[in-house]
């Protein structure tokens, strides 16, 4: 498949949620420790991170260098190079029986002032370190005094917020920010957060507000926008196999197993009652136990949605409901009130003086869309609250952290379509437009620059910082799509169609690639492992290419065929230096390497290309190890100075490129 059509972007109608991380768990502290038990020999030898771009996105193998988990984490800023200022906290833990893996995340600290999205991910088996990744600045001199106080910063939010009446607000947080504002800078302050929430309609956004100047950096949306056996109409889907409650002499849609409540949302007022859902709602209700009318048809659509949901990520994930936890799943039809438009849907998740605001919003639609209740509409709101509640503080929805956000939601939007097997396909709202629109869907993960612009809807890139990539190192705000966060998601949209379907072809960077299928199955596992175990909140494409390398070979194996399709699909999109594999049959026809495995130091390459040839060697981690060297007919490299492990030889030549896997032993 030529990748040359056009990709799909942010949707007109935009998908949002809001949420927060809940959970506190217990902290525990490593700071710098002057009697540090690495034995000096091991500690020089010891793998060091190297760091991919500002923001000090990084992934280390240990494999080949053995080292316990306590002796590694004991002292990490000898081994960071960091001095006494610095300091790392246990934020969350993980055991995963199916792998024996334990996944562990640590905060950085400078002077006690957590440093945002600065997140080190150490994952082991059996007490030994086998690959750690994260984000990791090294800040230095940096003043923690704060000269604006907490009456100004609630005095600037509320300004530019342009409302007063009826607004909520949370604790101002103080950390320390980091952003890259050009491809060579790093902007590093400290910095002020509230967030102020307004209710009917809904309003939520973080103000981030330099703490020594009163300038707003960023604004983050937080609004991402006895059961009884039933058989109902649903609004696209025909009759479904529901499960509603009876309820004053009929019927309402209750599933009281799985805690899912489905309600009129058109007089919501923004108060919550006890049981944790807006005041204001009423019940859809029946005579029978099987809803026909066409007035609950769209709310049946929701109800039936969010349980095939709930089924697929407790079958699939093992995870009960979007906290892992069995949380209550409130959904809201005709909140288009609420929600500002009816031509929306959304999802919202915040927490304010211990009372929890959350709930799933879905419009009516109106002149230009059908009701907004399709089933991967209501998974990838969902799944937009499993991301906020993944263990690691969730993405920030802003820049490419914000496309990340946007990204996994359609992924697993689109996966439970496809766990259902009911017309499964590689878009995402399909049928909410009216009057043929042309695309008739919001976005497309097989094409990503074909989207409905007809309707405003821009396009989107397929290659990272390719055509139509918006540019994310200017100040995140509403009139750039707070960084393109429903743009530049295309890019992990099409990653997660090329892992699970293959496909070839030439990328907007003018590579050329080739990627075998997984199966969406198995893409799926390595996605939400990524997710739950290796993003930091400020992530970017590299820390996802970091992260799903790492959950493949977990997963699947380092040499396996499923972390060799990750690199291959990521390198299709524009990110990794070099393919695990590329079938070019040529080039692979008139070179050999020999010997392979080697344990020797000179390893042969033989060219009978006619043209001339490059080779350069990546690691596994897609870190370029060796420069492009021009090949003769009879080549040497020397491979005494590597070590152990799996390497990458990256062929290029007019005749294309071809990669070739080398072990040294």
């Amino acid at each position: 498949m030529n990748n040359t059509h056009l990709p799909l972007k942010k949707n007109v109608v935009r998908l949002i949620l809001a949420s927060v991380l809940i959970a506190t768990p217990s902290i525990h502290t490593f700071a710098v420790n002057n009697n540090s038990s690495y034995p000096s020999n091991l500690n020089q030898e010891l793998p060091k991170p190297f760091f991919k771009n500002k923001l000090g996105s990084f992934l280390v193998d240990f494999t080949k260098t053995p080292i316990s988990k306590i002796a590694f984490t004991k002292d990490f800023n000898a081994y960071f190079s960091l001095d006494k200022e610095h300091h790392f906290e246990v934020i969350n833990e993980q055991f995963d029986s199916a792998t024996g893996y334990n996944h562990t995340t640590y905060q950085h600290y400078y002077k006690n002032v957590k440093v945002h999205g600065d997140l080190i991910f150490v994952h082991a088996k059996q007490d030994k370190v086998q690959y750690v990744n994260g984000q990791l600045i090294k800040v230095e001199d940096l003043s923690v005094l704060t000269k604006i106080g907490e009456d100004k910063v609630r005095s600037i939010a509320y300004d530019e917020f342009g409302r007063k009446e009826n607004v909520k607000e949370t604790a101002i947080e103080t950390y320390i920010f980091k952003s890259e504002t050009t491809e060579n800078t790093l902007d590093i302050r400290l910095v002020h957060k509230i967030n102020l929430t307004a209710l009917t309609p809904l309003k939520s956004i973080n103000y981030v507000i330099d703490a020594k100047t009163g300038e707003i950096i960023s604004q983050e949306n937080k609004v991402f926008k006895a059961d009884t056996p039933s058989v109902s109409a649903t609004f696209f889907r025909g009759n479904k196999n529901i499960t509603v409650d009876s309820y004053s002499g009929g019927y309402r849609l209750l599933d009281n197993a799985r805690k899912i409540k489905t309600v009129n949302g058109s007089q919501l007022n923004g108060n919550l009652n006890n049981d944790g859902t807006f005041s204001g709602f009423s019940e859809y209700s029946s005579t029978t136990a099987n809803f026909t009318a066409n007035n609950t048809k769209p709310a049946v659509e929701v109800h039936w949605a969010m349980i095939q949901t709930y089924e697929y990520y407790k079958n699939i994930h093992n995870r009960t409901s979007f906290d892992g936890n069995g949380h209550a799943i409130n959904n809201y039809y005709n909140a288009g009130n609420f929600l500002g438009t009816h031509e929306n849907a959304g999802a919202f998740d915040e927490v304010f003086n211990n009372e929890t605001y959350n709930g799933m919003f879905y419009g009516r639609g109106g002149s230009l869309m059908n009701p907004v209740v399709s089933l991967d509409i209501a998974g990838h709101e969902f799944s937009h609250m499993v991301v906020s509640r993944n263990g690691n503080g969730g993405l920030d929805y802003q820049n490419e952290s914000g496309a990340l956000n946007e990204s996994f939601a359609d992924m697993f939007g689109t996966a439970i379509e496809f766990y259902v097997n009911d017309n499964p396909n590689w878009t995402i709202g399909e049928g909410v437009f009216k009057n043929n629109v042309t695309p008739g869907h919001l976005r497309s993960m097989s094409d990503p620059k074909y989207t409905p612009t007809s309707v405003g809807a821009p396009r989107q890139p397929n290659t990272y910082k390719g055509n139509y990539w918006q540019n994310t190192t200017t100040n995140p705000n509403p009139s750039n799509d707070y960084g393109g966060v429903h743009i530049n998601s295309g890019v992990g949209n099409h990653w997660f169609y090329l892992l699970s379907v293959g496909g070839m072809g030439i990328n907007d960077l003018g590579n050329n690639y080739y990627v075998n299928p997984i199966t969406i199955q198995k893409a799926e596992q390595i996605a939400y492992k990524a997710l739950t175990s290796g993003l930091p909140t400020t992530a970017t494409y590299l820390d996802a290419y970091n992260a799903t390398i790492t959950a493949a070979i977990i997963l699947y194996g380092a040499n396996s065929n499923e972390w060799e399709q990750v690199v291959n699909a990521w390198y299709a999109v524009g990110i990794g230096d070099a393919p695990a594999s590329t079938k070019n049959y040529e080039m692979q026809s008139k070179l050999k390497v020999y010997p392979n495995p080697t344990n020797g130091e000179i390893v042969t390459i033989e060219s009978n290309l006619d043209t001339e040839t490059t080779v350069e060697m990546f690691d596994l981690t897609g870190k370029k190890v060796m420069a492009p060297m021009i090949l003769v007919e009879q080549s040497t490299i020397n491979v005494a100075q590597y070590k152990t492990g799996m390497y990458i030889l990256k062929f290029k030549s007019t005749k294309g490129e071809y990669s070739h896997k080398l072990m040294i032993k």
